[in-house]
């Protein structure tokens, strides 16, 4: 339920901020969480409603940007997957980030006159907004978990006797 609700809130939060860099944050920061709350699967399922609530930009660089965010986006929850503990962080950045490598490498061959995703400001900020997102998703699951762990009763320890022949 508290996924539901975080997704709610982003993706209306992405309709309420104009800026660019705002609204990558709010996307990144939305999927993340709705992951780290919601449950493995549901991250995966926010990805396309976070692609909907971003194609409702004013002056259309969401159609340049979004397959390279939703390519992140699945990438980095892939891989955060692989790793639930602290080494899913640098596993989701490499994931998060290695579609903006692999952009940077072919964009010659892709298209010379792109130049969006390779200003300088760019970079910077998806790697900041993607960090973020990583960073408090997983300080959030470590708690959910620790929290989690400690309501849990704990096994007894039981006496096994051995007989020795």
């Amino acid at each position: 339920m508290i996924g539901l609700f975080l997704l709610a809130v982003g993706c209306g939060a992405i309709y309420v901020f104009p800026a660019f860099q705002v609204r990558l944050l709010v996307a990144c920061l939305t999927v993340f969480l709705v992951d780290a709350l919601g449950g493995r699967w549901f991250g995966y399922t926010a990805v396309p409603f976070i692609a909907i609530g971003l194609l409702n930009d004013r002056d259309g660089t969401w159609i340049l940007l979004l397959p390279l965010l939703i390519g992140s986006f699945w990438a980095g929850l892939f891989l955060r997957h692989v790793e639930p503990g602290w080494f899913g962080v640098p596993l989701g950045m490499i994931g998060f980030l290695a579609p903006l490598v692999i952009l940077v490498v072919l964009r010659s061959r892709v298209d010379p006159a792109m130049t969006l995703p390779l200003k300088t400001q760019f970079p910077l900020y998806y790697i900041g907004a993607g960090g973020i997102a990583i960073l408090v998703s997983s300080v959030v699951l470590q708690i959910v978990r620790r929290s989690q762990a400690k309501a849990l009763p704990k096994p007894t320890r039981r006496q096994t006797t051995r007989t020795v022949r």
